[in-house]
């Protein structure tokens, strides 16, 4: 496969509320880039990305903890037909060409510009808690040897 063109758009996309994590905080929102090109297909904690995981975890026998990318608390998504939704406390693996995804062009539309009005947040911060600092790095993960 050749890749002649790629086009990469910053979104940030609303959450429920500000959700901290051991690492920091996401300041009610989610901050991520898109990348598309020759069927490259990619984003953060949106559509995309999720279906991405959705097969990494599907597929990793050593995984030993939760796959998690906080999409529940996501207010909306930019792919079509919206969230993702979820059956007997999982989502449907997708399947289709392309991850099962298309986005929406009017939604990354409107959430690119909101990232422009707004701009990045220190994922590392939280807010709320100026003077603290995550404890890093982080050694809780899989085992690739395993």
């Amino acid at each position: 496969m050749k890749i002649t063109d790629l086009r990469a758009t910053t979104v940030t996309v609303p959450l429920e509320a500000p959700l901290r994590h051991a690492n920091g905080c996401h300041w009610g929102r989610v901050v991520r880039t898109i990348v598309e090109g020759v069927a490259v297909h990619s984003s953060g904690e949106l559509g995309g990305q999720l279906a991405t995981m959705l097969h990494l975890g599907a597929v990793i026998p050593n995984l030993s903890f939760a796959a998690d990318a906080h999409y529940h608390h996501l207010t909306d998504d930019i792919i079509q037909g919206g969230k993702l939704r979820y059956e007997n406390g999982a989502i449907v693996v997708p399947t289709a060409p392309g991850l099962g995804v298309k986005l929406d062009r009017d939604k990354v539309e409107k959430y690119r510009e909101l990232y422009l009005r707004l701009g990045s947040y220190a994922y590392d911060q939280d807010p709320l808690r100026p003077d603290w600092t995550p404890t890093i790095p982080n050694d809780r993960w899989a085992d690739p040897l395993l």
